[in-house]
């Protein structure tokens, strides 16, 4: 990650308040489907100018690291007010969005005995932190809206009924204080494939780490088959938690300090040029040949002009070229 070092070495001269690192991270549902799955690699960008936290992909990356070149560049040949700098010109800013905090896994198996199963699931981060816990229930009820007080013997006893359940996310607890601001869950309805979310909560400047949510969502499985019953037995409902990610808000380097840390940077450009400067215009060295013992001859260079090593036979011991 040589591009990435280079950016880190350019904000330090630009006085940037925002860290860049490389990170893997996994998509722990793809790999419950195929364990030889390969983590992604993504850039976690920390802009403590703004107190926000956001990931680009590789692409997104590169794209913003030839920006990023473009705007080292002008502070090197121009002046450039980076506090005046508007944000849609800035190759680091990116609007703040939802950040996956983690999943949660819940067994369907229950579903298959007509029963319901809360249960306290911990919220597993894409690099298998723990973020706290949600607790989850799935309740299949009959058309009243009640539990059932028979359960089948064996699962396929259900085959060619119809199923209704509600899906019940009822609370998060312990989730990270910077990581919890706008917090929601969604998950995808594992007969239609439709995508649910409840509402977001922490909208305001609290940051409650424990959050009721109690909501539920009703769904209805018209004619169950066997491979409805086969799914419910071995598979897990996926529950994505999302927030805005927060780091501590710094504000911008004052102007005075950037402009003196560009001055500094500017004259180490200059002076690196001068001296390459005088290194090329040294003169030549010179090829040294010795007639009478040519073992001894001494490649310097193609110059026509040099001091006699040998001053009392000069015409005699060399020839210059």
């Amino acid at each position: 990650m040589n591009i990435l070092k280079k950016n880190i070495k350019n904000n330090k001269v630009l006085q940037r308040r925002i860290n860049l690192e490389a990170t893997l991270q996994k998509d722990l549902k793809e790999q419950l489907e195929d364990e030889n799955s390969t983590p992604n690699i993504i850039i976690r960008v920390e802009n403590y100018e703004e107190g926000t936290v956001y990931y680009w992909n590789t692409e997104t990356f590169h794209n913003r690291y030839d920006l990023m070149k473009d705007l080292f560049n002008k502070y090197n040949d121009e002046e450039l007010d980076i506090l005046n700098l508007k944000q849609e010109d800035d190759p680091l800013w990116d609007e703040p969005k939802p950040n996956l905090l983690g999943y949660a896994f819940y067994k369907l198996e229950p579903i298959c005995y007509l029963m319901s199963n809360a249960n306290d699931i911990g919220i597993i981060s894409s690099n298998g932190i723990i973020n706290g816990e949600i607790t989850i229930d799935i309740v299949p009820h009959d058309e009243s809206g009640n539990e059932y007080d028979e359960v089948p013997e064996q699962p396929n006893e259900l085959i060619g009924q119809n199923l209704t359940y509600k899906v019940c996310i009822i609370r998060i607890r312990g989730a990270p204080k910077n990581f919890c601001k706008n917090i929601y869950v969604e998950y995808q309805s594992f007969y239609d494939k439709t995508v649910h979310k409840t509402k977001e909560f922490n909208t305001d400047d609290k940051r409650e780490t424990d959050i009721e949510i109690n909501e539920s969502f009703e769904h209805s499985i018209d004619y169950l088959t066997k491979d409805d019953i086969d799914y419910f037995e071995k598979e897990n409902a996926c529950f994505k938690i999302y927030a805005y990610e927060e780091v501590e808000k710094k504000g911008k380097t004052p102007k005075e300090e950037i402009l003196k840390n560009v001055k500094i940077q500017k004259e180490e450009i200059q002076k690196s040029k001068e001296d390459v400067k005088i290194q090329n215009t040294q003169p030549e060295e010179f090829i040294l040949i010795n007639k009478d013992n040519p073992a001894n001859n001494i490649n310097r260079s193609k110059s026509i002009a040099v001091p006699n090593q040998n001053k009392k036979n000069k015409d005699k011991d060399c020839s210059i070229f």
